[in-house]
């Protein structure tokens, strides 16, 4: 964004993402402190405190290595998990059958238990609805720090593309339909569960044998986690290499790189204490990821697109989409209008972006930073190799 347009739409930008990550990391405290109040019947504050001292300490020693290495175990351990409480969650809803013919005659379970209205997937579905979930999140998985961090690690640009691949098929065949089989079992086997954002690591826990369930719930807690150092890592690089190396450079003093991750460290604690006391301040999950993810996508998505394919976007227009986006999305969470807040800004956004960008006009050729081919046919073959 500095390059694109200059550093204040940089620092704006950067702003609203620390208020998703934040908003992301503890949103994960909070869900982890569910689980093992549910699991355990640990206090809820004191999970949610424990778990956040830990990941804190390992994102903080381990940086991005470490975060790498722990998020890769926990994939694996999450998705076999997955499948085994579908498998076995599909066998308690058919004791008489073997695992194997429930599992085929799964859907039919569901049906029969839930009924119709509940098994069909367009029933309460809205075409606004849709659209204020894709902009929510569509966002988090393109221009976020967290993906963007991933992306500069990477050993090449092969692997990049190898692994986005692999990413999208894991994201939406087994996480996305997985976990909504499990939400679709366990109101069937667990309709009176006093907290349905635990629906995962109760079946884990009852209807699969209690050790490999708790092997399961291991796998959850380290979802959970792998959320939390991702979101603090990428807030602390905000902070460290956005706003106080960039004050460095701009007057011209060196930059120390042991006193710069000194001061990473340091802030990684500090807004895990901050993420740590949202998570202990708000009683859902979902409402604190969502709010926080929202006012991130309703300022700075617009801005950051027109900025890669409209060379006529300027930072007057960038400035006045990202803070009439924002402001837009915060007034209509808190009134709750009928249409989805972040609907409502990214369109402020837009014709904020536009017509500043029109109407005051920017000398220098930063319109021209990104103009870029798109993916061409003979880069095909990337998806097949993969």
């Amino acid at each position: 964004m500095a390059v694109r347009y200059n550093r204040p739409v940089a620092t704006l930008t950067t702003i609203c993402s620390l208020i998703a990550l934040i908003g992301s990391a503890g949103g994960s405290i909070l869900g982890i402190g569910m689980i093992l109040n549910t699991i355990l019947g640990i206090d809820p504050i004191v999970a949610i405190v424990v778990t956040a001292a830990i990941t804190i300490a390992y994102t903080t020693f381990g940086g991005l290595m470490g975060v790498a290495l722990t998020d890769w175990v926990q994939t694996i351990i999450m998705l076999i998990g997955l499948i085994l409480v579908i498998l076995f969650g599909f066998k308690a809803m058919d004791p008489t059958s073997s695992l194997f013919a429930a599992s085929l005659n799964g859907g039919e379970l569901l049906h029969n238990v839930l009924g119709s209205q509940f098994m069909n997937t367009t029933e309460t579905v809205t075409f606004m609805l849709v659209i204020g979930w894709v902009i929510t999140f569509m966002p988090l998985n393109t221009v976020s720090q967290t993906q963007i961090q991933r992306v500069y690690s990477a050993k090449s640009v092969k692997s990049i593309q190898r692994i986005s691949l692999l990413i999208a098929l894991f994201m939406g065949v087994s996480m996305a339909f997985g976990l909504t089989l499990i939400g679709g079992i366990g109101k069937s086997l667990l309709p009176n569960l006093a907290n349905p954002e635990t629906v995962l690591p109760v079946l884990s826990m009852e209807i699969i044998n209690p050790w490999v369930g708790m092997v399961i719930v291991t796998g959850i807690l380290g979802a959970c986690m792998s959320t939390i150092d991702s979101n603090l890592l990428g807030a602390s690089i905000h902070v460290t290499r956005d706003l106080y190396e960039h004050r460095l450079k701009s007057k011209g003093l060196p930059v120390d790189d042991k006193r710069t991750i000194t001061l990473a460290r340091w802030t990684l604690v500090i807004i895990g204490a901050i993420s740590t006391v949202a998570a202990i301040l708000t009683p859902s999950i979902m409402g604190l990821l969502l709010f926080t993810l929202k006012i991130f996508s309703g300022a700075t998505f617009v801005p950051i697109m027109l900025g890669l394919f409209w060379p006529k976007a300027n930072s007057y227009g960038a400035i006045t989409g990202i803070i009439g986006g924002g402001l837009t999305t915060i007034l209509c969470n808190i009134m709750q209008t009928n249409i989805d807040p972040v609907i409502l800004g990214l369109l402020v956004s837009l014709v904020g972006t536009v017509l500043f960008s029109i109407l005051f006009k920017e000398d220098g050729d930063k319109g021209q930073q990104f103009v870029f081919k798109t993916v061409t046919k003979k880069d095909y073959g990337i998806f097949v190799e993969a």
